[in-house]
């Protein structure tokens, strides 16, 4: 279970393949807090983004609603001990603060 939620998380390396090929405004990058948190604000840059109507929004109800699982406490610190350079490597990469990741 660790190694599945370990292995979804180092995306600076994914990143650095797709920049190989394309400029970073032809990319978008979102978290997913906000898509849910913001979920309007996040549907609009993405339709913006697509050059899509930004009449058409999807209903929420069709997002993905999670993993149903939990991390034990021991797991999440040591992932939070895993990440922390990626974080670190992501803020670099894509202007972001992610202090929130570090919680």
């Amino acid at each position: 279970m660790l190694y599945s939620y370990a292995s979804r998380g180092f995306y600076s390396n994914q990143i650095e393949k797709f920049l190989q090929y394309f400029p970073i405004n032809q990319l978008l990058f979102l978290k997913s807090e906000d898509l849910h948190q913001k979920h309007s604000i996040v549907m609009n840059t993405v339709l913006n983004f697509l050059e899509v109507d930004p009449a058409f929004i999807p209903q929420r109800e069709l997002l993905h609603q999670g993993y149903g699982t939990s991390v034990s406490k021991a797991d999440r610190t040591y992932l939070l001990g895993e990440f922390d350079q990626e974080v670190v490597k992501l803020e670099q990469l894509l202007s972001w603060d992610l202090r929130g990741w570090r919680k």
